[in-house]
């Protein structure tokens, strides 16, 4: 989901990207498909980008990861992060 909000301030549009992705049941051979599927794994994310005079971009999202509470297959329950970023584009 994306939620668009446009001159929040003059010369400022905002975008909230909104994430969820579900392993609902099964799993994947991660090594050949890439793919980490892990049954009950579940990933969220959720940010703010900020376009400012078309030029400069701000940005911060936060990621997410729990479910599949097994202690012998926890494969990236560890691996939530937040991230900041700025960009001038010419």
């Amino acid at each position: 989901m994306l939620l668009q909000y446009y001159s929040v301030i003059p010369g400022m549009d905002l975008t909230v990207p909104i994430t969820f992705k579900h392993d609902v049941d099964g799993y994947g051979n991660a090594i050949a498909l890439n793919n980490a599927l892990k049954e009950d794994q579940k990933n969220a994310s959720f940010g703010v980008d900020a376009f400012y005079l078309t030029n400069w971009q701000f940005s911060a999202k936060y990621s997410w990861f729990f479910g599949n509470d097994d202690p012998e297959d926890l494969v990236i329950s560890d691996r939530d992060n937040f991230a900041l970023s700025m960009k001038y584009i010419f």
